[in-house]
Parts: structure tokens; C-alpha cells; sequence
């Protein structure tokens, strides 16, 4: 079973991310925090970390810099999308992103590229 941990302070969006993601059978983990969601990573080593950009403790771009020396594959999920924005998610070593908002029909499917 792949493991996805969900680092995201707006909890219903947090609620939304794990329900979709348990339907469909992973296991998931998750924080409100920079902080707490690096200290689960390293513990867990999740197949896939999904980070929003924005938030307290860490923010995204300091949790994927956190975790990219221990080959974990961190997604930004963002409403940020701007061509400027993803320069900065793409040079930060992001493996990719989500747009917010994100569709719950497609959400799981969107994220096979990273969980094959």
C-alpha cells in the first residue's frame, strides 16, 4: 500500500485530500504545519508528500529543501499559478504541482504520475 502524506493548515482541505485518497486505498498521513509535516516524512518516508506552499512553522519551499536530501518526491499544492510562480516551485526541486482549487473527481488520477 503507497503511503501520501498531506501537509496542509486549511483543514478542510486537509479533510478533502485524505477522505479522496483513503477511498481509493493509500494509507495518509498528515499535518497542519512545515514543521510537524518534515518530522513525519523523515519518520515515514511516504511514496508521496503533497505540501501547500503557504505554511506556519516551514513553508513549502522550506519543507521540500528539508526533504529533497532524503529522495522524498514533494508536490506543491498551490493556487499559485502563475508562469513565474511554477519557475519558482520547478527551481525550489519540487517534483511538480497541484493548481488549487482541485477537482475531487480527478484529484487520486492526478497524482499517479508521481505514485507509479
Amino acid at each position: 500500500m503507497k503511503t501520501v502524506l498531506i501537509i496542509e493548515d486549511e483543514l478542510l482541505i486537509q479533510d478533502l485530500f485524505v477522505t479522496l485518497l483513503e477511498v481509493e486505498g493509500y494509507s495518509v498521513l498528515a499535518a497542519e504545519d512545515g514543521l510537524e509535516g518534515v518530522r513525519l516524512a523523515l519518520e515515514h518516508k511516504p511514496d508521496l508528500v503533497l505540501s501547500d506552499l503557504s505554511l506556519p512553522g516551514l513553508n513549502g519551499f522550506q519543507v521540500v529543501e528539508q526533504l529533497l536530501p532524503h529522495g522524498l518526491k514533494v508536490v506543491a499544492v498551490t493556487a499559485h499559478s502563475r508562469a513565474e510562480d511554477l519557475q519558482k516551485i520547478e527551481d525550489a526541486g519540487f517534483s511538480g504541482y497541484l493548481a488549487k482549487p482541485v477537482h475531487p473527481h480527478s484529484f487520486v488520477k492526478s497524482l499517479q504520475p508521481w505514485l507509479s
